[in-house]
């Protein structure tokens, strides 16, 4: 199993997990992840352990759930505002297909 990390401040982040699926009975991501924690807890500038997803096989590790927001931003250049105009304007045609769905049944 393999790991890809961040460590940003008091907060150590397990950006990506991968393994052998051939391996998948004996649980190698929760061992390496085992292993993260048992070195982890000697270092006294960790505070949090972020999982950044919330899968299914998370859960054993106790984790607490937070908010999270999104955000966009987009440069000022015909591109950005193309965007920008897209974004804006997909729930509108979402609710306009949902409204056609209904006049049409």
């Amino acid at each position: 199993a393999a790991t890809v990390n961040l460590r940003v401040g008091d907060t150590f982040s397990i950006m990506k997990i991968a393994y052998d699926e051939n391996y998948r009975d004996f649980s190698p991501g929760n061992l390496l992840i085992l292993k993260i924690a048992e070195n982890l807890s000697g270092d006294t500038g960790i505070a949090y352990v972020n999982f950044i997803s919330g899968l299914e096989w998370h859960k054993i590790w106790g984790p607490e759930t937070l908010p999270v927001f999104d955000m966009n931003f987009y440069s000022r250049t015909p591109c950005g505002y193309a965007l920008l105009l897209k974004a804006r304007l997909k729930p509108l045609v979402q609710q306009f297909s949902k409204v056609l769905k209904t006049l049409t049944v």
